[in-house]
């Protein structure tokens, strides 16, 4: 019991360290996206009401990954990443298949989802949150977001207009703006 206890702190603390990671990213990242010409890439209502797209982003991000502490998803997350034991790890497998199922499904910003997502400037908050949590992500592992995404460019599948938007989302994350040194 106790083994189990301090296994689901632990997860718990991964959780509060990357929802604060990407606040933390974001805030990084928001000054950067200005830079951005919206028009250019075929969103010109972006450029219109730039505080609305920054407005639904922070929304997004208030809300990163809720979804992590879900009776779908919380208990076979911590099972799979932090094991009371090999029997538990390996019980994981298939309840782990299901809530990264879910995970994706509910959490529009990965780049799985974004072909259903019709309005372009609503795929586009979510490609900018997409581009944080990696940021975020590799804020822990030592990498950046841009070096993840040419590790696993061949494995996401998505259209060349969205790949041309990440791309240059990608390139903010790299860029300095004016007074940050």
């Amino acid at each position: 019991m106790l083994e189990k206890i301090k296994k689901t702190r632990r997860y718990l603390d991964y959780i509060e360290d990357h929802y604060n990671d990407v606040q933390l990213a974001w805030e990084e990242l928001k000054p950067k996206l200005k830079n951005i010409n919206y028009t250019e890439l075929n969103l010109p209502d972006i450029d219109k009401n730039y505080d609305e797209f920054i407005s639904a982003i922070d929304s997004g991000i208030k809300h990163h990954d809720l979804s992590k502490l879900s009776a779908e998803e919380f208990i076979q997350y911590r099972e799979r990443f932090f094991p009371i034991n090999d029997h538990e790890e390996m019980d994981s497998v298939e309840g782990f298949g299901s809530a990264w199922k879910n995970h994706k499904e509910v959490n529009q910003h990965h780049w799985q989802n974004w072909r259903n997502i019709d309005n372009e400037n609503n795929k586009m908050v979510c490609i900018v949150e997409n581009v944080v949590d990696w940021m975020a992500v590799g804020y822990s592992f030592g990498n950046s977001a841009l070096e993840y995404y040419h590790y696993k460019k061949n494995e996401i599948k998505i259209s060349e207009s969205d790949r041309t938007r990440l791309e240059k989302v990608l390139r903010c994350t790299v860029e300095v703006v004016e007074g940050e040194e």
